[in-house]
């Protein structure tokens, strides 16, 4: 008979785990080329990762602060805005990380600070229905829905014991 070990939950803020950062503002006549750019469909891909290969690119040549927007492996990307309630707060991973690639306005991003929490399972933690739920219920709006980098620090989860 297999022998159940039982673990302790610990109870945290997702903002005591990592930064949050919301992505670059441009207009329309500067998409086509440039640097890659997640967007929110790029976030509603079949899995929990960022598909690269398949990103829109954009041209933000004249920004000097583009440093702070690239992609590092394990950052999460949060759906800021949505016109449909279920899609807010959607996550998806970087699984590389790309000196060519930054987030969209429409984008927040999280990024781990605290090396003893696995971004894959939180990534699929975030995507739970229990989880999904609960972002959706802290998000406000009515034509557009929109959550806040503070709603989604003030998220409270439940990460087993190491």
């Amino acid at each position: 008979m297999a022998q159940i070990i039982k673990t302790q939950s610990i109870r945290t803020k997702l903002g005591a785990l990592g930064e949050f950062r919301n992505g670059l503002n441009f207009t329309r006549d500067r998409k086509g080329h440039g640097v890659r750019l997640i967007n929110v469909k790029d976030v509603f891909n079949e899995g929990p990762t960022i598909d690269f290969a398949s990103l829109d690119r954009v041209d933000l040549s004249d920004r000097k602060d583009i440093d702070k927007y690239l992609v590092q492996k394990n950052d999460l990307f949060f759906v800021r805005s949505s016109v449909k309630r279920d899609g807010i707060g959607l996550v998806s991973r970087a699984n590389k990380s790309d000196n060519e690639t930054v987030h969209c306005g429409f984008i927040i991003r999280y990024r781990l600070t605290k090396p003893d929490v696995d971004p894959v399972f939180l990534t699929y933690l975030l995507r739970s229905p229990y989880y999904r739920q609960s972002i959706i219920g802290l998000s406000g709006g009515a034509a557009i829905i929109n959550i806040s980098q503070d709603i989604l620090s003030s998220l409270s989860i439940a990460l087993p014991s190491i």
